[in-house]
């Protein structure tokens, strides 16, 4: 990870590119360009008819060079200002790439490449423009577009669930969580990481994912994961030494645990002082103090806590300069 950036990973499906004019198939009844999706992406329809995904695939790099990144690209890209950003992508376009991504893993191949039919890890880059056929040859090989079939293998699924699980926030933007191994990518993230869901026909999804039912332009503007955090680290530095917690104001509960999350990853170092009016964080406390008797929450990590009983108290504590202290519940 890079230091002092959360790991933000992000899974791209078909809607993301749909905005930019890109046609889908999951709306249209299996159909893809007037053609059985079968017959243009699927090893045997490779196999019965190779002039046919030829000409399939080089009309899908032609038209690719007609369209631009959309918004939601581009906010993808301004979030590496913020976040160590990852893009896992179902989508075979590079608009990813255009829009200035750093990171991208795709799924299902690249339109832009082609590759050896004898040697899969000879990948050649051919750009929009040059029509291949099922006699091509490239530097002695006969090639096939560099794309993931129906009925084969993904081979960068594990280099996914990898990042998957590394997350420390997952977003997901235009997919329908239908196609898999892709949509089982969810399933790798941690207990506890925040995750997102952009798209205006979700799927149904797990209890705690947080569903934007938008378009991905539309969503990822509503995300607003980036001017939310840089508003509370401002409150964070301008404290200091220390972060007041005020019940249904500023620190909410949920404010409270992404604190709580950036201390634990080592990015804030302060005190964090819970104001405990009328007992409104009790249940959160007394979790961690179980926790920590039952021994499987490490109590070096909550020994960054004061609990307050009055408002002055609380700026004392934020104002001080000592984090070694203890969890307790006794106001």
């Amino acid at each position: 990870m890079t230091q002092n950036k959360l790991k933000l990973v992000v899974s791209t499906g078909a809607g993301i590119s749909a905005e930019s004019g890109i046609s889908t198939f999951r709306d249209a009844d299996g159909l893809w360009e007037n053609h059985d999706v079968m017959e243009v992406a699927s090893h045997d329809g490779f196999v019965r008819n190779p002039a046919l995904v030829h000409q399939f695939y080089n009309d899908r790099r032609a038209a690719l060079a007609t369209v631009e990144p959309n918004a939601a690209h581009k906010i993808l890209k301004d979030l590496e200002d913020y976040f160590d950003v990852y893009v896992i992508t179902q989508n075979v376009d590079d608009l990813h790439e255009r829009a200035g991504s750093s990171n991208i893993t795709h799924l299902h191949g690249e339109l832009t490449k082609v590759r050896a039919l004898d040697d899969e890890s000879k990948v050649f880059k051919i750009g929009y423009q040059e029509r291949t056929d099922p006699d091509t040859v490239i530097e002695g090989h006969k090639v096939r577009p560099h794309i993931v079939f129906f009925q084969e293998a993904v081979p960068m699924f594990e280099k996914a669930t990898e990042l998957a699980a590394e997350a420390d926030i997952f977003v997901i933007v235009g997919t329908s969580l239908v196609v898999y191994p892709a949509a089982g990518l969810l399933h790798y993230v941690r207990r506890g990481v925040p995750v997102y869901y952009i798209d205006p026909k979700p799927s149904p999804v797990p209890a705690g994912v947080t569903v934007i039912r938008e378009p991905a332009t539309t969503g990822m503007a509503e995300l607003e994961i980036v001017p939310d955090m840089h508003t509370r680290k401002k409150r964070m530095a301008e404290l200091a030494h220390g972060c007041i917690a005020l019940p249904g104001g500023v620190g909410t509960f949920e404010e409270l645990m992404e604190i709580i999350t950036w201390r634990q990853l080592g990015l804030y170092h302060g005190n964090i002082v819970i104001l405990n009016l009328n007992n409104y964080y009790a249940p959160l406390l007394s979790m961690f103090e179980q926790g920590i008797q039952e021994g499987f929450m490490p109590a070096d990590h909550y020994r960054l806590f004061k609990v307050a009983s009055s408002v002055e108290e609380a700026v004392d504590y934020a104002l001080a300069s000592d984090t070694d202290v203890k969890v307790s519940n006794k106001f």
